[in-house]
């Protein structure tokens, strides 16, 4: 019989990569079913997203996503207050940031790890949002509905739909300042050949996430890739002004992502995200929102 403590005290610690990857994911997706057995008690909807989602859904068996450290899944914001609860259920403890009281407590997501012993741990992250909303005007409640019922390894879960996974790559890679782009390009070319991802809504939808200069930039990045219509349509629709196009395709490489300046993170960002942002009221509310988070944590208890 299939011991999984034996397995992670014996296998997490090889040497061999390919095994490594393996344990790693055998383990986090056993945890996972744990925690969907225990939210379906509950009456709490998850459902995966990134890894989780992608490795269960449009990629190969044969095809390798890379190594998987934790889990991200999204919940309803009505059911965000339970969440605690329901990793506590799990063995799961929440990783706190002392001197950020405030930007966590608002924050789209949380951080919780399981330990096995001093060395070994895994991380799963709950997420009621997907990113901020002060920079990405997501309506959720749509997210929701067009999800469909469905199951992670023969336990009942929910999945969203391809056409929004596809624009949180595309949101993920804006977080993260198209940082070692590699992977969430892969995972954007799996949802497009193997998903079901209709371009006419992602078009739209980036319009309404405000996500619609890196949609355009991560479809570039593509475009050796892709050689198909819709494809260069979908860039024609998405296309920004000559001098962002420009200043983007300047900024960020296909193969290295964005070519970083060592001038350190926030100048970092100060130089790309403006390109980034559709518009200017969008940077405004972005930058508001996380400056009064950051002077409640500077003034906080």
């Amino acid at each position: 019989m299939f011991n999984i403590d034996q397995f992670q005290r014996t296998n997490i610690h090889t040497s061999d990569t390919t095994q490594l990857i393996s344990a790693q994911q055998v383990i986090l997706f056993h945890h996972f079913r744990k925690l969907l057995e225990h939210a379906r008690e509950m009456h709490i909807d998850v459902a995966p997203l990134k890894g989780a989602h992608l490795l269960t859904s449009v990629y190969p068996a044969s095809e390798s996503r890379g190594a998987m450290v934790d889990i991200d899944f999204l919940v309803q914001e009505h059911d965000w207050h339970r969440i605690p609860l329901l990793m506590n259920a799990c063995g799961f403890s929440p990783v706190f940031i002392p001197s950020r009281h405030a930007t966590q407590a608002k924050f789209h997501e949380a951080h919780y790890v399981h330990r096995f012993d001093a060395q070994t741990q895994i991380v799963f992250e709950p997420h009621r949002q997907f990113v901020q909303l002060a920079r990405h005007p997501i309506d959720y409640s749509q997210v929701w509905q067009r999800s469909y019922q469905s199951t992670f390894e023969g336990v009942s879960c929910l999945r969203i739909c391809d056409d929004d996974h596809f624009l949180h790559q595309v949101i993920h890679l804006f977080s993260h300042r198209f940082a070692e782009p590699v992977r969430g390009l892969k995972d954007m070319e799996m949802l497009w050949r193997n998903g079901d991802v209709n371009f006419s809504n992602v078009s739209r939808r980036a319009g309404e996430w405000k996500c619609r200069n890196a949609l355009w930039l991560s479809l570039v990045l593509h475009k050796h890739i892709f050689a198909t219509n819709s494809f260069d349509s979908l860039i024609e629709e998405t296309m920004p002004s000559r001098f962002i196009r420009f200043a983007l395709t300047k900024l960020v490489s296909p193969e290295h992502g964005f070519r970083f300046t060592g001038a350190g993170l926030r100048i970092e960002e100060a130089t790309l995200w403006p390109f980034l942002m559709d518009d200017i009221h969008q940077g405004i509310g972005f930058m508001a929102d996380y400056a009064k988070l950051r002077l409640k944590d500077l003034f906080s208890d």
